[in-house]
């Protein structure tokens, strides 16, 4: 749990007596209680603490203080969370088009396995910040994807399903593995096409999403979020148009 309001009034405390002469010994007693009774604070996150808290004069104190402040949010776990999928559609919206998949008419409706569905990821980059955490729920991303004008487009209609048996074609994603990492999305998503009560094929499509070490070096946390959107977004299209050709090619042979 993130104890920022903690730190935060302990640090105002203690910096009542910031400013009067020779008061910094009494800082240095004030943030050794407080590091001291910190719960879950390693000991050398201890020693790191009260190491800043040794510089002399209002200018140091104030050093002393912002020091403090950012080491004890690291050591206390206070972490910021971006959920990639909250905004996700207006990303879609903002480039759509960008897509460019080819078409087909051979699925008319899919479903999402129940793991891809409740599918929960979570990571930190320090290119980006080590405070912040990134959580990326797949199976929602995957499925505002597939309800986007482009996917809708490239399929003439793709309906959601429960499940249930369509002569018409339905496609079941089922997530085998993501990551973020290198600065980029790995996605592993196995695709059952079935039509009737039978399935015609299943593939597991692996691929990666291009990476965006520009937009987090530059942006930030402030960029990452898109950069995971876009990587995310990118790796869904390359198994989509590789899933759209299996499909077509299997029309034709059929």
């Amino acid at each position: 749990m993130c104890q920022f309001n903690f730190f935060r009034s302990r640090i105002q405390r203690c910096a009542k007596r910031e400013f009067h002469p020779g008061i910094n010994p009494a800082l240095n007693s004030c943030l050794f209680s407080w590091v001291r009774n910190m719960p879950h604070t390693p000991g050398a996150g201890v020693t790191a603490v009260l190491a800043v808290s040794t510089k002399t004069g209002e200018q140091g104190n104030m050093k002393t203080l912002l020091a403090v402040f950012a080491a004890a949010l690291l050591l206390s776990g206070c972490s910021i969370r971006h959920d990639v999928a909250k905004d996700y559609p207006q990303y879609l919206i903002n480039n759509q088009g960008a897509s460019q998949l080819p078409s087909t008419t051979t699925a008319s409706a899919y479903t999402i396995s129940p793991v891809t569905a409740s599918h929960h990821y979570e990571f930190r980059s320090a290119m980006a910040g080590y405070a912040n955490v990134w959580v990326v729920q797949f199976g929602q991303i995957l499925d505002d994807t597939l309800q986007s004008h482009d996917v809708q487009a490239a399929f003439g209609k793709l309906a959601k399903s429960d499940g249930g048996a369509t002569n018409d074609g339905l496609l079941v994603f089922d997530l085998q593995s993501y990551t973020y990492i290198e600065l980029g999305a790995h996605v592993s998503l196995k695709v059952t096409y079935r039509r009737g009560n039978q399935d015609v094929f299943s593939k597991v499509y692996q691929t990666d999403g291009a990476t965006q070490g520009g937009k987090m070096f530059w942006g930030g946390a402030f960029a990452m979020k898109n950069a995971v959107q876009q990587s995310t977004k990118l790796a869904i299209d390359n198994i989509l148009r590789q899933l759209i050709a299996d499909l077509n090619a299997n029309a034709v042979h059929s």
